[in-house]
């Protein structure tokens, strides 16, 4: 039990710092960011960045991290179990494996896509809640409350809406590594009860071989939901680690030492980096 809680503990320290470091380095790079760039960007999405998508990748880090690990080492001494035991049989089990390993590629892209859009539509929700609590007293005076509300509800729906098709993807990956299994469990069963009446395998072997079977269609369960929330995680920190791999300003903030003397402006044009037409 003590162990146990150590693992626990141990785990969740790695999160928060892993969670700790995301926000202060993307929130370092805010800061050496270009006027031009926080003239395009809200306030809000930028909140939204710094919160919820590092907390997306501190859960993983914390749950699903640790499951798949856990699941990949039950699934290697499994597998070599059910070598030993019989290798024909072996062959039957993961027979149906690569259709499952496909169907997982191919819908964990789906949902890395789909969760960047719900984390991007979350960012715009959270970017409409901002503007509309920082000028609720205006809101107020032309008795725009109800439009501002109905502004954030739509923002909501549509994360909602993307979230909902998120999770249909990793549905599917679950049910489709859960189809495979059950079909290994069934050509087990068939080939394996065939080879104990031609004597090849004893009722023990047989029962065994079973009982590594199921092990390891559990733990690959447990590997596909963690895959595809590590894909979640991925369309969701992309945003997070944009803002930390930007490039500096070639420009940089400072004071100038005391000097005297004259001095003139000659040929000074000014615009705002959002509108460089305009002088």
């Amino acid at each position: 039990a003590g162990l146990v809680a150590y693992r626990g503990y141990i785990v969740n320290m790695a999160g928060e710092s892993v969670s700790a470091s995301l926000r202060s380095r993307a929130f370092s790079s805010l800061m050496l960011a270009s006027t031009a760039f926080h003239d395009s960007a809200a306030t809000g999405e930028l909140l939204s960045r710094l919160s919820a998508d590092a907390e997306a990748l501190q859960r993983v880090v914390t749950t699903h991290a640790l499951n798949g690990l856990r699941g990949v080492i039950m699934v290697g001494g499994c597998s070599l179990a059910m070598v030993s035991l019989s290798p024909k049989l072996c062959l039957v089990s993961f027979a149906t494996f690569p259709a499952a390993v496909l169907l997982s590629r191919h819908m964990g892209k789906r949902i890395k896509a789909r969760q960047r859009a719900v984390q991007e539509a979350l960012a715009a929700a959270a970017a409409e809640a901002h503007s509309a609590l920082l000028n609720v007293r205006t809101l107020r005076l032309f008795a725009a409350e109800r439009l501002a509300s109905e502004r954030y509800d739509e923002r909501v729906r549509a994360a909602r809406d993307e979230a909902a098709t998120a999770g249909l993807y990793a549905a599917a990956v679950e049910s489709g590594v859960g189809l495979a299994m059950q079909s290994s469990l069934l050509s087990v069963l068939a080939v394996g009860g065939q080879q104990v009446l031609d004597g090849a395998l004893s009722y023990g072997e047989l029962s065994s071989f079973f009982m590594y079977t199921l092990f390891l269609g559990f733990n690959a369960g447990n590997i596909a939901t963690a895959y595809a929330e590590l894909r979640r995680a991925a369309g969701a920190s992309e945003r997070v680690l944009a803002l930390i791999g930007r490039p500096p300003p070639l420009t940089g903030s400072g004071t100038l030492p005391d000097c005297r003397g004259e001095f003139a402006f000659e040929n000074l044009r000014f615009a705002y980096p959002t509108r460089p037409a305009e002088t």
